[in-house]
Formats: C-alpha cells, structure tokens, sequence
C-alpha cells in the first residue's frame, strides 16, 4: 500500500461512490439483500454494481462521509 491509508471499500467507494451518491442521495438502503426497493441488492442491481462491491462501497463511503449507518441494517446515503 505504500504508506497511504487503507481502510475496507476505499477501492470500492473510489469506482463507485459518486455513481451512488448521485443516484441515492438522501435515500436509506438496508444491509439485508432484499430484492425490493430499498434492499441492498435491488439497489445495487439498478445501479449495475455486484451486491458484494455495493456493499464495500457503501461501508467506505461511511467512512469518508458519504454516507452514514444508521442502525445496524440500515445505511443513509449523504
């Protein structure tokens, strides 16, 4: 890694964090893979992200203050 600050999605959140930013902004998205509205792999499919990148991008973004965990099942995209 270099020296540079690692930390679990980062890659993830770098590809598509801004992809999901835009098209979810202000949305909550539940960690459990529900193919509804809301669950984390129908948005993720909608967005043509494998639930698993989704995921990582997600959990990044929170770091970096994208977005933001709400409770234990639930993101908020910022």
């Amino acid at each position: 890694m270099d020296g540079e600050y690692y930390y679990f999605g980062k890659d993830k959140a770098f590809e598509y964090g801004a992809r999901i930013s835009k098209a979810l902004h202000g949305r909550a998205i539940s960690k459990r893979h529900v193919k509804k509205p809301g669950g984390l792999e129908y948005e993720a499919a909608k967005l043509n992200i494998e639930p698993w990148d989704f995921y990582e991008a997600l959990e990044a973004m929170c770091h970096d203050g994208r977005a933001d965990e709400i409770d234990e099942a639930t993101y908020l995209v910022i």
